[in-house]
């Protein structure tokens, strides 16, 4: 019998980080339950959905259609990504905690799926967050900082440490992503840095703008590379990559990727980079995904955990302060050095790669044996 399983996160807002989530959440239970699971993810854009991953969706705000896909499922994921958490704003964290409590009242089994956790500044959200958290069925996390947190709150569920859903996307073919770059004009056998940078909330935003800025000139000044900005999130992104190339000036060798990519292209260009730089988590899941070396600018916690899962430390720096000189040299030597980079970096991307199906097979373990026919009948 075909499992019904329903993904939440934040799907259907042109989040290629979250949408890769989603990919590998698909392509994780396909292959876990050894059959394709009829999924259907709660998103902002149903038809966006549809288009990208051929599932079905359900709009995430229509709670009562919210609450009825809940009901005729086997079971809840919740995830992957960082949902839980109050610095973005608490709404997001209570929306989340919202949908869980759906699954508790229409008594369908929910699991937390490769989820990164905190920060919670707040005493409600860590309150909230604990009661949700000791009704799921299982969790996985995505980095040992999460589960170190879970068990400081309390939280007595099964608690299983795997790694990203996104690692679990098979890349589209080289040659998709060569075309893609040729289309911008740029010759697919050359020397290209990725660089994936965001807009952060921060008191002196031209300060931030100029030293991205100066970031790309440097960059270029001492590798000689072509640099490719890649927008994660669209509009935003690029958006901000525009004003950052247009600051930086044509000296600085700086494109704008234009076109919005799948997950698997996005990979697939990945693969293509020599380095990729950024400030966006999946950047780097996706260069560790296709054996490129990265460097991380940190500005959550979520970036220091993964890179400190690869054991690359020593490739980070602040994105608050950081100086441009010493990221470029910091990035020169990590390109002379990439072969042996990736070598010591292999087994644990592998070791990441194989986790990341943990996670889908702990969901299909979540699900009964033999589904609850009886449904509270009562709305929430």
């Amino acid at each position: 019998m075909t499992s019904r399983i329903v993904a939440s996160g934040y799907y259907g807002f042109a989040n290629l980080g979250d949408e890769a989530v989603l990919a590998g959440v698909q392509a994780g239970l396909n292959q876990a339950a050894k059959q394709p699971v009829a999924l259907t993810a709660l998103t902002s854009d149903v038809a966006y959905t549809q288009r990208l991953h051929a599932i079905d969706g359900v709009q995430r705000t229509s709670f009562r259609q919210v609450a009825d896909v809940i009901r005729a499922s086997d079971l809840l994921v919740s995830g992957g990504g960082s949902l839980f958490q109050d610095v973005t704003s608490l709404r997001s964290l209570l929306y989340y905690a919202g949908i869980c409590r759906m699954a508790r009242y229409t008594r369908t089994r929910y699991m937390f799926y490769a989820q990164g956790v905190g920060p919670l500044r707040r005493r409600i959200s860590r309150r909230l967050f604990k009661w949700v958290a000791n009704g799921a069925a299982f969790i996985t996390v995505r980095d040992d900082e999460s589960a170190r947190l879970l068990h400081h709150l309390g939280v007595h569920a099964h608690i299983e440490v795997t790694a990203d859903a996104a690692l679990s996307v098979q890349p589209a073919a080289p040659s998709a992503a060569a075309t893609l770059l040729t289309d911008h004009g740029i010759d697919p056998e050359e020397p290209i840095l990725g660089v994936a940078l965001r807009p952060w909330r921060t008191s002196r935003p031209l300060v931030a703008l100029d030293r991205s800025a100066q970031l790309l000139q440097q960059l270029h000044a001492e590798t000689g590379y072509r640099i490719l900005m890649i927008p994660m999130h669209t509009p935003g992104d690029r958006l901000y990559a525009e004003s950052v190339v247009a600051r930086a000036g044509p000296e600085s060798g700086a494109l704008v990727l234009r076109n919005d990519c799948d997950p698997a292209l996005a990979l697939a260009l990945a693969g293509r980079m020599k380095l990729i730089v950024a400030m966006r988590l999946h950047a780097l899941v996706f260069a560790a995904r296709m054996r490129v070396p990265s460097f991380g600018l940190t500005y959550d916690p979520k970036i220091r955990a993964f890179l400190g899962g690869l054991g690359a430390d020593g490739l980070m720096a602040d994105f608050h302060n950081f100086e441009p000189s010493s990221v470029a040299l910091q990035v020169a030597d990590a390109l002379n050095r990439s072969d042996a980079i990736m070598a010591e970096q292999e087994q644990r991307i592998a070791r990441m790669e194989r986790r990341s199906l943990r996670s889908a097979e702990r969901a299909i373990e979540c699900i009964p044996s033999q589904r609850v026919v009886q449904r509270r009948a009562a709305d929430v």
